[in-house]
């Protein structure tokens, strides 16, 4: 999808060479950045934090903030504040490597969710992740109080076709939210809705790596984080 012509503010395409400042770099179970070592698909990650960098694609077209988490599932963050129109939807396109041979469950997970606050206890999130053997799934979620509440999901085999799923989204109407996942042949698919009464001010991305270290830890990729009013582009 190319970016639209008028950017919303809080939109990034991570089409430059270093990271919007509007981010701020965390994690989780210990998890943090290495901000020296380039990544690198053939090498697991032990100690170091997760490497991470702004790739520039062929021809000069700059885009793909990728990631290359630790491993344990020791999961790093990018946030930012945002105030979230009443009426909205919030797309991103993801993808990770992955093998096609001895697969675990969460070999690599990468997601974004929108949250009340910095604890992080109340929002909703969706992700694309590993599921069970050759399956990619794309899966929303709830927490309320600290307690996460699937709100539904899909799968498809991974196969010599690559990723069954790449675009995620959450539509905002009030306090109606809807989670959505854009297959490869480009259907979306509705994975359900809940009411939330609470008011979204902050904006994730997060990625973890459960067991992968051969070749390498998994690379993640987000090529875009996007805001717009009417709902889906394909």
């Amino acid at each position: 999808m190319d970016p639209p012509l008028v950017r919303h503010p809080y939109d990034d395409e991570f089409d430059t060479d270093t990271l919007d400042p509007a981010w701020t770099m965390g994690g989780i179970a210990g998890a943090t950045w290495n901000t020296t070592d380039p990544i690198d698909p053939y090498a697991a990650i032990t100690t170091g934090g997760a490497r991470y960098a702004t790739q520039t694609m062929p021809f000069g077209k700059k885009s793909w903030f990728r990631i290359q988490p630790q491993n344990a599932a020791q999961q790093v963050t990018l946030d930012k504040a945002v105030v979230v129109p009443t009426n909205a939807f919030v797309s991103s396109k993801m993808h990770f490597t992955s093998r096609l041979a001895s697969q675990a469950v969460n070999d690599a997970v990468v997601g974004f969710g929108l949250y009340q606050d910095a604890t992080f206890a109340n929002g909703i999130n969706i992700a694309l992740n590993k599921g069970t053997a050759n399956a990619i799934q794309a899966q929303g979620t709830r927490h309320i109080a600290g307690v996460a509440t699937t709100i539904g999901g899909v799968s498809g085999d991974e196969d010599n076709r690559g990723q069954p799923f790449h675009t995620v989204g959450i539509q905002k109407t009030g306090t109606q939210y809807d989670v959505w996942a854009l297959a490869s042949e480009l259907n979306w698919y509705w994975l359900g809705r809940i009411t939330w009464t609470g008011t979204p001010l902050v904006l994730r991305i997060y990625a973890f790596n459960n067991a992968t270290t051969a070749p390498g830890n998994s690379v993640v990729g987000v090529d875009y984080i996007r805001f717009s009013r009417t709902g889906f582009r394909t």
